[in-house]
């Protein structure tokens, strides 16, 4: 699963792979666009300089056209990075690493 991110939009790609979760960030794209475009989309915020925080509420309506299975194993996603200390402190939003892909 992975966060597109460009300095207009943020879309939900390969949201089937539950098995992995980052944020795609353009190279060379301000933090302050990066700031904008996830407030705009209602996608989350930018934790620090390396991650951003990702609205569960916002990945949960983005999946398109998943398997009917989809919901238990982004579920069962959720509780690993939970185990790990990857979700926000109210629970509202998972923290994906930041790539430059």
């Amino acid at each position: 699963m992975i966060v597109d991110i460009s300095d207009t939009a943020v879309a939900l790609t390969e949201p089937e792979d539950c098995g992995r979760f980052h944020v795609r960030v353009p190279p060379g794209l301000p933090v302050e666009a990066l700031d904008v475009v996830l407030t705009s989309a209602g996608a989350g915020y930018r934790s620090g300089t390396d991650r951003v925080a990702v609205n569960i509420s916002w990945l949960r309506s983005s999946a398109h056209e998943v398997a009917p299975d989809w919901a238990d194993r982004f579920d069962r996603m959720l509780a690993f990075a939970g185990s790990k200390g990857w979700l926000t402190d109210d629970g509202a939003g998972v923290y994906g690493h930041i790539t430059h892909d």
